[in-house]
């Protein structure tokens, strides 16, 4: 039966599929290539702007392709600037486990990485669990044992199947602030459970990886611990050409036709992210806001990512939101020249535009509305002033003009037509 309905289908789309895509019914088109390039577990091949960090904490583990067991070798990452999260701590630790794990399996060694995120944790017990589960031991039963007893249970299958561990602890930081923690059981079996275990565990199986928030939470840990680690990598939020190399990337990997995500809109997003640019130099955002603007293009049936996609995915992790009050305060000749340039913004997709070219457009929107236009120094501190209230963003220009001139464009987490909009009320042009 079912052979018979698939038949009806096959046969209706190849008579009448084409007319109702063109017709604008049905939508067939499709940018995703792969979903997955663009999610927070994603793990990248290579590293984009990190590959030096990279190639330190994999020399740091090698010996654990070559010599495994004999020594101990814990290294920590964390991050440089207080409070910035999406600078690609875990993503680091990832591929530097994945790395050491393919270099020991063509030295004929083993090793597992094990990944534990603490941070909803409340006890090395969960911790323990966690491992135990992703190494895949049977046998053991968590309600009811010990730390003691699970730790054995993970030392005893490592050596009975003959493998080592890289064991990342990530938001490490977290767990030793829970009320009733005891740090002296973390430490002791995590990092000195030799000395628990003496005379039963003889090589050292398990290679801690430390993910801590950043470096003041760091320089609260114990001194203990601290003492231990014999590696310190600490990264700096990501910069707006970061930011465009790592979105560039990901675009390559996972849409159909790349082309179809202009390069000024990438741009966009990783100069408003970007650190160096007032941004919060969070890869995890501008990756989400990219594979928003992609999703909102696939849903409105269009073929490629517009600039309205990607205004609309940056106001939803923007700090400025376009208000009625934002504009109503404005004098009315800031409101033409910011009508203004929104005209220009719908004809450029987004892009920068001089000042020379916006103020033709502010001088044809005083003609419509029987305005005279302003003078240049005018223009300009109205640029100044709509700049300081976050309804612009301005730039020098660089190579490939001639002279020095400034450049401007509408804010990126600013959706145009909307702001169009409460302009044309305001201009009483609706």
């Amino acid at each position: 039966m079912w052979s018979y309905w698939l038949s009806i289908i096959i046969v209706y789309y190849f008579r009448f599929g084409e007319k109702l895509r063109y017709s604008g019914v049905v939508k067939l088109l499709r940018l995703f290539k792969d979903y997955k390039v663009f999610t927070d577990t994603y793990i990248p091949p290579n590293l984009i702007n990190r590959e030096e960090k990279l190639s330190r904490l994999v020399d740091f583990y090698r010996y654990m392709t070559e010599s495994p067991g004999e020594f101990s070798r814990i290294a920590v990452i964390y991050g440089t600037v207080r409070g910035r999260s999406g600078i690609g701590k875990t993503t680091l630790a990832k591929l530097t486990a994945t790395r050491i794990a393919e270099l020991a399996r063509r030295n004929g060694f083993t090793v597992k990485p094990v990944y534990v995120n603490v941070y909803s944790m409340t006890g090395v017990n969960q911790i323990l669990t966690s491992i135990t589960s992703q190494l895949g031991i049977r046998g053991v039963k968590p309600r009811g044992s010990s730390p003691i007893e699970l730790m054995k249970a993970i030392l005893d299958d490592s050596i009975m199947r003959n493998y080592y561990i890289l064991l990342i602890i990530d938001e490490i930081q977290s767990i030793l602030r829970r009320r009733g923690f005891s740090e002296e059981q973390l430490i002791y079996l995590f990092f000195r459970y030799t000395e628990i275990f003496e005379g039963i565990v003889d090589s050292y199986r398990i290679y801690p990886l430390l993910v801590v928030f950043d470096m003041i939470e760091w320089g609260k840990m114990p001194g203990q611990l601290r003492s231990m680690v014999g590696l310190e990598v600490g990264l700096q939020p990501y910069k707006s050409y970061e930011l465009y190399d790592i979105l560039y990337d990901r675009i390559e990997r996972g849409l159909v036709d790349p082309t179809r995500f202009p390069p000024a809109l990438v741009e966009m997003i990783s100069d408003y992210l970007g650190y160096d640019k007032s941004g919060e130099g969070n890869a995890r955002t501008a990756i989400s806001v990219s594979r928003q603007a992609v999703e909102t293009a696939e849903a409105r049936g269009d073929d490629a990512v517009r600039e309205e996609y990607v205004r609309e995915a940056l106001s939803m992790v923007g700090t400025f939101k376009v208000s009625e009050y934002s504009v109503e305060s404005l004098g009315l000749h800031q409101k033409i020249l910011l009508y203004a340039l929104t005209l220009l913004s719908l004809k450029t997709e987004g892009d920068w535009v001089t000042m020379g070219v916006l103020e033709d457009e502010y001088k044809t929107v005083c003609e419509w509305l029987n305005e005279k236009p302003r003078v240049h120094s005018q223009i300009f501190e109205y640029i100044r002033e709509l700049s300081f209230k976050g309804l612009v963003q301005t730039s020098l220009s660089g190579r490939g003009m001639r002279g020095r001139t400034t450049l401007i464009r509408i804010s990126p987490d600013i959706p145009v037509n909307p702001l169009k909009m409460l302009l044309e009320k305001e201009l009483n042009m609706a």
